[in-house]
């Protein structure tokens, strides 16, 4: 149904977000306003922290 998201949607989604912050954090460009977003973000739940996990698992890899 149109509107509903999947559990792959929402992983994909937190999997996303993670990425554009481990991006952002290694920029050199990241400041303490963005620190502490990412600090909340991270805390939001448990998937996020996993989604995190991964993709830095992952990130190096794909630079």
């Amino acid at each position: 149904m149109p509107g509903w998201k999947t559990p792959c949607d929402e992983r994909a989604a937190l999997e996303s977000q993670a990425l554009a912050w481990i991006v952002r954090l290694t920029s050199g460009e990241a400041t303490l306003e963005d620190a502490e977003a990412f600090r909340r973000w991270r805390g939001q739940s448990l998937a996020h922290a996993r989604a995190l996990a991964e993709m830095a698992r992952v990130w190096p890899a794909s630079r």
